[in-house]
C-alpha cells in the first residue's frame, strides 16, 4: 500500500517514528488503541513497545531505523511468537512531498493461522486508515 503525502520525507520520517505520539494523530479504532514505549530512550532500533488493539495486544520491536528512508517493526501477537506481523516503510521524497509505502507480512503457524486468517481483512482496512490518518495530519499541519 502507498500514499503521497504533501510533506517533507524527514517530517514523515519524524512522524512514523514517534510511538509516543501515535495517539495524537491516528486516533483510537476497532484495532488500535494506544502505544505503550518501554522506558524513555528515543525511539530507534531494538526499541521495545506494546501496541494495544481492542481486545488483543502485540508485542513488538522497530526492527529497522533508518531515517528517513526506512523504519520497520515486528510485532509478536499477544506477546506470543504463534503470530508475527511485520510492517515495513520505505519514503522516497518527491517534487512537493513524500511517497509512503507500507508493506506487512503476516507469518504464524497452528491455530494463530486461523486467527490471522480470520483478521486480514481487519488488518488491511487499518493499514489503509493508517495512511490515510498520516497524510490527512501531516497535510493539515502543513497548511497551517
Amino acid at each position: 500500500m502507498e500514499v503521497d503525502v504533501a510533506a517533507d520525507r524527514a517530517a514523515v520520517f519524524e512522524l512514523l517514528s514517534d510511538l509516543r505520539g501515535y495517539g495524537d494523530w491516528l486516533g483510537a479504532s476497532a484495532s488500535f488503541r494506544t502505544v505503550d514505549v518501554d522506558g524513555d530512550a528515543p525511539v530507534g532500533a531494538g526499541t521495545r513497545y506494546r501496541d494495544v488493539f481492542q481486545q488483543r495486544f502485540a508485542e513488538g520491536e522497530v526492527t529497522r531505523f533508518e531515517p528517513p528512508v526506512r523504519l520497520a517493526f515486528r510485532e509478536a501477537l499477544g506477546g506470543r511468537g504463534d503470530a508475527t506481523i511485520t510492517t515495513c516503510y520505505r519514503l522516497e521524497q518527491l517534487p512537493g512531498g513524500t511517497r509512503v509505502q507500507r508493506h506487512y507480512h503476516f507469518r504464524a503457524r497452528g491455530r494463530a493461522r486461523y486467527d490471522l486468517w480470520r483478521l486480514r481483512g481487519e488488518i488491511r482496512a487499518e493499514n489503509r486508515r493508517i495512511l490515510s490518518r498520516l497524510r490527512d495530519h501531516l497535510e493539515r499541519d502543513r497548511s497551517r
